[in-house]
């Protein structure tokens, strides 16, 4: 896969025709070209009968994971589908795409329909350097590397960069995950199909794409509107643009049409029938922009909305076999796909002055790595998360951490740039500091580390932040003191339990409590909550909570923060569609999609098309 400079077909800003007077026909040349050895096998209509024969049975992979296969697929199928999607992306949106110098991530897109359709398409559009990475779970490298080696020879397309990656869709890998995040357009053309012949996994991989979508993203579905395309539920079967159909109350239609029809030139020359389509065309457009995954929270202060934090967040132990204290059974970044945005960083120095380390209650009971390292998890997070704002709180009074190497982390990291800088007088809103890029709140408990940042953006903890009574014993009665009328502007409150255990010989009375973490993390977190919320005088901004993952943290926050809130149901997200399935596990039910699902889907355009 390569890619070239500026075209040099360029005229008065202007491309030339490059694909002439037929620009079907020029395709269809590029495509002849490329397919060449395949359309010369003495047994070629045999190898199609016999895919045929295959896709019928749903048998995938022995179609595609026989690499003999795959120039006999491409030279029969591409042709019709590279043609309509030359046509699809002459809709205004998707030209708007074209011409926005994006990426555009093709899942499924080993045979190369979307590769020549969309840089034809491209050849209509004054020039923009752009991106298409094909993905597909069989190697079809070869394929595409003989495409684009007639693309170019035939078109010249400089400014087209051309990417293929080999993963499966059913196991999702954090490159696919950043590859989603860092596409404007995604793409599944003739893909979903095949992709539910494992429905639970397809579903999975739904939820995970939609959540790593950034705001403003499109994505773009294609598929036949035959039976080829329903998925069996139970004893039902409904097609597969259903399934996002369902998610339509989120999002308001901008393109519906029952049915259009891909009509080929007349005339045009290829060895093969090429045969017209019948499509459907369905969109919707996100309703409203979205501040940490809520449009109602935009135009709330930073100081006026309520979040959920996690104690000691680095500080990860198996829930199954752990081999060690802890706080928390997932990582950071899974902290903050949950709905996580407060960080708590016990900072420590490390083996030399230059290092600074996490570390809970110290280095020989759970050490969590290096500041460094998990900074750089954060910031890899909110590059794709750009209308989330998180907050991290270095913890540690008299910590003996060198303020330089604290600062120095942050710089190395490159998560500086999102900081808001200077102590507020008054708090912006969410709206406003999304807008200015200034997404990351960090406080310093450590009046060192606080006065060591020249830039200003280590906010002093004790200046700004009211921490109420805790952490508790188990048995403790959970209680709301200090009780004093506070001119701090943030309420922080630890909900969580320690005990006094021993590890390695070492009695330490600060360990985490583990246990009845279903009834501290369930009514107990919402009754500290309110309570705290209606005895001070000032916000409840942070839950301070251990193991965020067991109980349900999430209602709670929406109810402190006046949202809606459903019940963790799936015939609420899914009505109809998967009801009718008497094999969905009950843990799948009730855990598949937490209640961020519905609100983390601030992509721009969704379009659902269908194709016979």
């Amino acid at each position: 896969m390569g890619s070239g400079s500026e075209d040099s077909e360029v005229n008065g800003g202007r491309r030339k025709d490059i694909l002439g007077k037929c620009p079907q026909q020029s395709i269809l040349n590029v495509l002849r070209v490329a397919c060449s050895d395949a359309l010369k096998q003495k047994d070629f209509a045999a190898r199609v009968q016999a895919i045929k024969q295959k896709f019928y049975n749903r048998d995938f992979d022995s179609i595609f994971l026989d690499p003999t296969n795959l120039p006999i697929y491409t030279a029969q199928y591409v042709p019709r589908r590279a043609l309509c999607y030359y046509e699809l992306f002459g809709h205004p949106e998707l030209q708007k795409i074209l011409q926005n110098q994006p990426k555009i991530l093709c899942l499924g897109a080993g045979s190369g329909s979307e590769m020549l359709g969309i840089t034809a398409a491209c050849c209509r559009c004054k020039p923009s350097p752009i991106t298409i990475h094909s993905q597909d779970y069989a190697d079809w490298s070869s394929t595409l590397n003989a495409l684009e080696s007639a693309i170019r020879l035939k078109w010249k397309p400089e400014q087209v960069k051309y990417e293929f990656s080999k993963s499966n869709l059913l196991e999702i890998t954090s490159q696919l995950e950043q590859q989603i995040a860092q596409s404007c357009l995604v793409t599944a053309m003739f893909v979903f199909n095949e992709l539910f012949a494992d429905k639970a996994k397809a579903i999975n991989f739904v939820k995970s794409m939609v959540k790593c979508m950034k705001q403003g993203s499109l994505f773009l579905l294609v598929d036949s509107a035959g039976s080829f395309s329903s998925v069996k539920v139970g004893e039902n079967s409904y097609m597969a643009y259903m399934f996002f159909d369902s998610l339509k109350h989120i999002f308001e239609p901008i393109v519906a049409e029952d049915s259009r029809w891909f009509r080929h030139t007349p005339g045009l020359c290829y060895p093969l029938p090429i045969e017209n389509m019948r499509y459907f065309l369905s969109g919707v457009d996100a309703a409203a922009k979205k501040c940490n995954q809520h449009e109602e929270l935009c135009s709330r202060a930073y100081n006026d909305v309520s979040y959920i934090s996690t104690h000691a967040s680095f500080a990860v132990t198996s829930q199954e076999n752990p081999t060690k204290p802890g706080t928390q059974f997932k990582g950071i970044k899974d902290q903050l796909d949950y709905g996580v945005r407060g960080l708590h960083f016990n900072i420590m120095q490390g083996t030399t002055a230059s290092e600074v380390v996490l570390c809970y209650p110290d280095c020989t009971v759970n050490n969590g790595g290096t500041l460094l390292d998990s900074l750089k998890i954060v910031k890899t997070w909110m590059d794709a998360n750009t209308n989330d704002v998180v907050t991290i709180f270095l913890e540690g009074v008299d910590t003996d951490a060198s303020p330089a190497a604290v600062v120095k982390a942050f710089g190395d990291a490159g998560i500086d740039k999102y900081a808001l800088k200077g102590k507020p007088e008054s708090w912006p809103t969410l709206e406003k500091m999304i807008d200015a890029g200034t997404t990351l709140v960090v406080f310093a408990e450590d009046s060192n580390i606080a006065a060591a940042n020249s830039q200003g953006y280590f906010i002093p903890y004790q200046d700004i932040v009211f921490k109420l009574d805790g952490p508790f014993n188990y048995g403790d009665e959970w209680t709301c003191g200090p009780w004093k009328r506070s001119t701090h502007s943030i309420m922080l409150i630890p909900h969580f339990i320690i005990q006094t255990a021993s590890y390695n010989g070492v009695t330490y009375n600060n360990l985490p409590y583990p246990f009845n973490l279903g009834t501290t993390n369930g009514y107990q977190y919402e009754s500290h909550a309110v309570t705290c919320r209606s005895g001070q005088s000032i916000w409840v901004n942070f839950m301070e909570v251990d193991f965020y993952d067991q109980g349900d943290v999430l209602t709670p926050t929406l109810k402190l923060n006046s949202l809606p809130y459903k019940d963790d149901n799936f015939k609420y997200f899914y009505p109809e569609f998967f009801d009718a399935d008497p094999n969905l596990p009950s843990s799948l039910a009730s855990r598949f999609i937490p209640e961020p699902w519905h609100i983390t889907m601030a992509f721009g355009l969704l379009l659902i098309v269908n194709m016979l």
